[in-house]
């Protein structure tokens, strides 16, 4: 295999790895942000009726209609990053043999 692709190929592996850790770390960040509404939202069982931010919009929402979008929220963010991480790992094992590395060696 010509040298100079086989670096090509390296460093597009090594940029895709990188791309999906970043969006791995934006599901995570996400998902803490929407365990702490969770949170308060738990805590103020007494408040009926809540704002809730849709992007450039507020619509005011039943605290458990709340509760239960950002359940589903969350737990679609838990399956794109198990998704993602299964991806890292296998492509991170590619990187590896392309580089000659065995998986003892890392």
């Amino acid at each position: 295999m010509d040298p100079v692709k086989r670096i090509v190929e390296v460093e597009l592996l090594k940029e895709e790895i990188t791309t999906q850790k970043q969006a791995l770390s934006s599901f995570n960040s996400k998902l803490q942000v929407n365990q702490q509404a969770l949170d308060y939202l738990d805590c103020n069982d007494d408040i009926p009726k809540l704002w809730m931010n849709f992007g450039t919009m507020f619509i005011k929402f039943p605290n458990q209609k709340i509760q239960t979008l950002l359940k589903a929220d969350s737990a679609d963010s838990q399956k794109n990053m198990k998704r993602l991480e299964k991806e890292i790992a296998e492509k991170t094992r590619e990187l590896r043999k392309k580089e000659g590395k065995s998986i003892a060696q890392v």
